[in-house]
C-alpha cells in the first residue's frame, strides 16, 4: 500500500511551487555536468503548464534555466553557449506543446504541430547556418579525435549531413516523452484519468502530418 501511494506523495510534494522550482534548478544543474536528469525539469515545467497558473508556469520555466544562464555569462564560451540554447530550445519547444494540448485537449494537434514544426525548424536552422553541417562535421571530428576512435572522413561527413535531422529527432522525441508523463502524472495527481485516456484514444494523424 505505501509502495502505491509513494509516487502520489512525490507528485504532491513538487505539485508546490517551492519544491518544483528548487527541483527544477538542482535538474538543470545536474544535466549541465552530463548526468541524463533534464526530463525531470521538463515533466515539472510540463506538469505547471497543463494544469497550473501562468505565473506558476513562468517561475518554474525561469527556475530551471536559470544555470544554464549563469553559466553562458560566467563561462563565457562555446560550450556553454550550446548547453544554453539546446536548454533553452528544450524547454520552449515543450512549453508550446504543454499549452498547445492544454487549450486543445488534443494529441492530434500536437502530433500535427510536431510534424510542421519539425522540418520548419531544420529549414530555419539551414537558412540562418548554411554551413551547419560544416559546424557538425568539426565537432564529429573533434569527439573521435578525443575518443581516440578512428573514423574516416567520408563516414564522418555523411554523420555531419544528417545530424541536424537526427538531433531534431531527439529533441521532439524528448518533448513528447515529457509531455506524455506530465500528462499522466496531471491525469492520477487530479482525478482525470478518464478525460486522458479519452484524448489519446481519439489520436488521429492529418495527410498535412505525414507529408511533413
Amino acid at each position: 500500500m505505501a509502495g502505491s501511494t509513494a509516487p502520489k506523495k512525490i507528485a504532491k510534494f513538487v505539485a508546490n511551487i517551492n519544491n518544483a522550482g528548487l527541483a527544477a534548478i538542482c535538474a538543470s544543474s545536474l544535466a549541465m555536468f552530463g548526468l541524463p536528469v533534464m526530463w525531470v525539469a521538463g515533466i515539472l515545467l510540463s506538469f505547471y503548464a497543463l494544469e497550473k497558473t501562468t505565473s506558476n508556469f513562468i517561475a518554474v520555466f525561469f527556475a530551471a534555466i536559470i544555470p544554464s544562464v549563469i553559466a553562458f555569462f560566467v563561462l563565457d564560451n562555446e560550450l556553454s553557449w550550446q548547453i544554453f540554447w539546446q536548454i533553452f530550445s528544450f524547454l520552449s519547444i515543450l512549453s508550446f506543446l504543454s499549452y498547445l494540448l492544454r487549450s486543445t485537449s488534443s494529441w492530434s494537434v500536437v502530433l500535427q504541430a510536431v510534424g510542421i514544426l519539425g522540418p520548419c525548424l531544420i529549414i530555419l536552422i539551414y537558412i540562418l547556418y548554411p554551413d551547419i553541417d560544416a559546424w557538425w562535421l568539426e565537432r564529429l571530428n573533434s569527439f573521435f579525435a578525443n575518443a581516440e576512435v578512428e573514423q574516416s572522413e567520408i563516414d564522418l561527413a555523411l554523420y555531419a549531413k544528417y545530424a541536424t535531422g537526427m538531433q531534431a529527432i531527439i529533441l521532439y522525441s524528448a518533448t513528447l516523452f515529457n509531455l506524455a508523463v506530465a500528462r499522466y502524472w496531471q491525469a492520477c495527481l487530479y482525478s482525470k484519468k478518464k478525460k486522458a485516456r479519452a484524448d489519446f484514444l481519439q489520436v488521429k494523424i492529418s495527410t498535412l502530418t505525414v507529408f511533413f
